[in-house]
Protein backbone atom coordinates (compact mmCIF):
# COMPACT_ATOMS: atom_id res chain seq x y z
CA UNK A 1 0.00 0.00 0.00
CA UNK A 2 1.42 3.32 -0.73
CA UNK A 3 1.28 6.27 0.71
CA UNK A 4 -0.89 8.80 -1.25
CA UNK A 5 0.64 12.68 -1.62
CA UNK A 6 -0.38 16.19 -2.37
CA UNK A 7 2.22 18.55 -2.89
CA UNK A 8 1.01 22.27 -2.25
CA UNK A 9 3.49 24.80 -2.51
CA UNK A 10 3.54 27.82 -5.31
CA UNK A 11 6.59 27.30 -6.27
CA UNK A 12 6.95 24.55 -9.47
CA UNK A 13 10.45 24.02 -9.59
CA UNK A 14 10.38 22.91 -6.19
CA UNK A 15 6.81 20.72 -6.80
CA UNK A 16 8.76 19.29 -9.46
CA UNK A 17 11.49 18.44 -7.69
CA UNK A 18 9.43 16.89 -4.64
CA UNK A 19 7.62 15.09 -7.15
CA UNK A 20 10.58 13.64 -8.42
CA UNK A 21 12.08 12.35 -5.16
CA UNK A 22 9.07 11.27 -3.82
CA UNK A 23 8.11 8.81 -7.32
CA UNK A 24 11.79 7.35 -6.59
CA UNK A 25 10.24 5.47 -3.63
CA UNK A 26 8.78 2.65 -4.26
CA UNK A 27 5.99 2.81 -1.48
CA UNK A 28 5.07 6.77 -2.00
CA UNK A 29 2.86 8.06 -4.60
CA UNK A 30 1.81 11.93 -5.60
CA UNK A 31 -1.71 12.26 -6.43
CA UNK A 32 -1.61 15.79 -7.03
CA UNK A 33 -0.10 19.28 -7.07
CA UNK A 34 -2.08 23.07 -6.02
CA UNK A 35 -0.09 26.25 -6.07
CA UNK A 36 -2.49 28.27 -3.55
CA UNK A 37 -4.32 27.41 -0.50
CA UNK A 38 -7.71 27.32 -2.13
CA UNK A 39 -6.74 24.32 -4.52
CA UNK A 40 -4.82 22.78 -1.82
CA UNK A 41 -8.30 22.30 -0.09
CA UNK A 42 -10.11 21.55 -2.96
CA UNK A 43 -7.74 18.97 -4.35
CA UNK A 44 -7.14 17.63 -0.74
CA UNK A 45 -11.22 16.88 -0.01
CA UNK A 46 -11.35 15.84 -3.64
CA UNK A 47 -8.31 13.30 -3.31
CA UNK A 48 -8.27 12.60 0.12
CA UNK A 49 -4.76 12.10 0.02
CA UNK A 50 -2.85 10.10 3.10
CA UNK A 51 -0.08 13.58 3.72
CA UNK A 52 -0.29 16.90 2.15
CA UNK A 53 3.12 18.49 1.77
CA UNK A 54 1.44 22.62 2.63
CA UNK A 55 3.87 25.53 1.87
CA UNK A 56 2.95 28.58 4.89
CA UNK A 57 3.74 30.96 2.11
CA UNK A 58 0.79 30.56 -0.66
CA UNK A 59 -1.32 33.27 -2.62
CA UNK A 60 -4.27 33.40 -1.57
CA UNK A 61 -5.16 31.63 1.55
CA UNK A 62 -1.88 31.58 3.57
CA UNK A 63 -0.53 28.28 4.19
CA UNK A 64 -1.52 28.59 8.47
CA UNK A 65 -5.36 29.46 6.86
CA UNK A 66 -5.27 26.32 4.65
CA UNK A 67 -4.24 24.40 7.71
CA UNK A 68 -6.80 25.39 9.97
CA UNK A 69 -9.17 24.22 7.10
CA UNK A 70 -7.79 21.01 6.45
CA UNK A 71 -7.90 20.22 10.13
CA UNK A 72 -11.51 21.44 10.08
CA UNK A 73 -12.66 19.28 6.67
CA UNK A 74 -10.28 16.94 6.42
CA UNK A 75 -9.12 15.67 10.12
CA UNK A 76 -7.78 12.05 8.62
CA UNK A 77 -5.42 14.13 6.30
CA UNK A 78 -1.87 14.39 7.87
CA UNK A 79 0.02 17.67 6.99
CA UNK A 80 4.19 18.29 6.73
CA UNK A 81 4.59 21.85 7.02
CA UNK A 82 7.42 22.98 4.60
CA UNK A 83 8.67 26.80 4.70
CA UNK A 84 12.09 28.37 4.40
Amino acid sequence: MSIRILIADDHGVLRDGLRALLDAECDMVVVGEAADGETTLQQALALRPDVVLLDMAMPGATGLQTLSALREQAPEVRVLVLTV
